[in-house]
């Protein structure tokens, strides 16, 4: 693995999970401050807008990737899809274990 590959792979990968953080926050956020109906809302459409906001970082990255001053500072493309494939995977094992856990 070269260094390019793990730069997309690393920007990809935990472009991901910080996206997965950020909303997780914004759900935590909303609960603390506003009132059940809110709340209840934001967590309803958690998995909905999350899927919607990893299609657009998809799309973000794609769109480095077609414009030759950015993609050097992407790195390698397939790097970045692959990390976004993996990031994914690990978004959706986080969220897994966390259900278990609180079902439990």
């Amino acid at each position: 693995m070269n260094g390019s590959f793990r730069k997309g792979f690393g920007i990809g990968c935990f472009g991901q999970i910080i996206i997965l953080m950020l909303m997780a926050g914004a759900v935590l956020l909303t609960a603390e401050l506003g009132d059940s109906a809110s709340a209840t809302v934001v967590s309803i459409s958690f998995l909905p807008t999350l899927a919607v906001v990893g299609i657009l970082f998809l799309l973000g990255l794609l769109i480095f990737a077609a414009i030759p001053s950015l993609r050097s500072r992407l790195g390698s493309v397939p790097g970045a899809v692959l990390g976004w494939l993996v990031g994914g995977v690990v978004v959706i094992a986080i969220l897994a274990g966390v259900t278990t856990i609180l079902m439990d």
